[in-house]
């Protein structure tokens, strides 16, 4: 059996761990986002502006 100071520290190491798993993930999924908005208006510009002479 677990003693309750494991256990707590057990919980913490855990749950710091799936924390930071999840803020990595999300903060590659907003560059993600990011750089797909930039390249749709940067796209959407090339199409619009007249080409220089």
């Amino acid at each position: 059996m677990v003693d309750p100071v494991s256990l707590g520290a057990i919980t913490t190491a855990v749950t710091a761990a799936a924390s930071s798993v999840g803020t990595e993930a999300g903060r590659r999924v907003w560059d993600s986002l990011a750089e797909l908005t930039r390249r749709a208006f940067r796209r959407g510009e090339s199409r619009s502006s007249p080409s220089p002479r």
